[in-house]
Formats: structure tokens, C-alpha cells, sequence
């Protein structure tokens, strides 16, 4: 189990460099008001893929980043979200993500999936709601990237 412990926290230190990273890349926005704009919108969802489904992460990302797709930022920042979303729902979806931690157990059944999505869904949205500098309600997210 102490090796899981460790897979687990390398992962959510994959998704603090992600967090991390992001955040740098919306600060070096020049206009105060929209480099604002940006975090907040980002720390929001960040916050909501802790807690949505799939198809409510899906319907914000599209409100907020609408057309935008293609943009190779967005679309990186967009998967990453649809992904630790995927974890911290402890999704079948999020199985993918778990790859690394099943490989390395010789005896893997339903149970000890299910056991290793709810350990790193709970990692993952600690480090979130840790990293998160702003309280968040359903009602604040709204398109903000234009």
C-alpha cells in the first residue's frame, strides 16, 4: 500500500505542476482586468470538476471557452480539467488515468479499482480545493474568455 500512497501523490503532483503551470501562463496576461478574469474563470472550474458530472463540466467548458478549441492552450487546459474531473468523481472514465497505479498489482479485482479511484478521487480534490484560492457557488461560472 505504501507504493500506492506514492503513485497517488505523484499523480496530484502532476495535477499541481498542471495548476501551477496554467496559473503562470494567465498571469503573464498583460490587461489586469482580463488576466482576473482568466483565474477566476480557471479556479472555478478547477473547483466545479471536483464536484460535476462529465456533461456539466462539458456544458461549462463550452460556455466558457466556446469556438475556442482549437486554441492548443485551451485545448490542453480543457482535457486536464475533463481528467481530474474523471478522478474526482471516481469514475469508470477515470480509469485511464489510474493506469499506472493498476499495472503494478498482481491481483487486480473490481473492489481494489474501486478502492484506488475513491483514495486518489479524495488526493485530488483535497489538492484542489487547497490550490483554490476562491469560495465557489454553480451561479458564479459564466463565459468570461473572449
Amino acid at each position: 500500500m505504501k507504493q500506492l500512497d506514492e503513485m497517488i501523490k505523484h499523480y496530484v503532483r502532476q495535477k499541481e505542476d498542471f495548476i501551477h503551470e496554467t496559473g503562470e501562463v494567465l498571469n503573464d496576461t498583460p490587461d489586469m482586468q482580463e488576466r482576473s478574469n482568466q483565474l477566476e474563470v480557471f479556479n472555478t472550474l478547477l473547483v466545479y470538476a471536483t464536484y460535476a458530472t462529465a456533461n456539466q463540466l462539458e456544458c461549462e467548458l463550452s460556455k466558457c471557452f466556446s469556438g475556442e478549441y482549437e486554441n492548443e492552450t485551451i485545448n490542453y487546459m480543457c482535457q486536464q480539467l475533463r481528467e481530474l474531473n474523471a478522478v474526482c468523481m471516481a469514475s469508470n472514465k477515470g480509469d485511464e488515468a489510474c493506469q499506472g497505479l493498476y499495472k503494478n498489482i498482481t491481483h487486480l479485482t473490481p473492489e481494489i479499482k474501486s478502492y484506488i479511484r475513491e483514495k486518489l478521487s479524495k488526493a485530488a480534490i483535497e489538492m484542489v480545493l487547497a490550490k483554490t484560492p476562491i469560495p465557489v457557488e454553480e451561479e458564479t461560472l459564466v463565459p468570461r474568455f473572449n
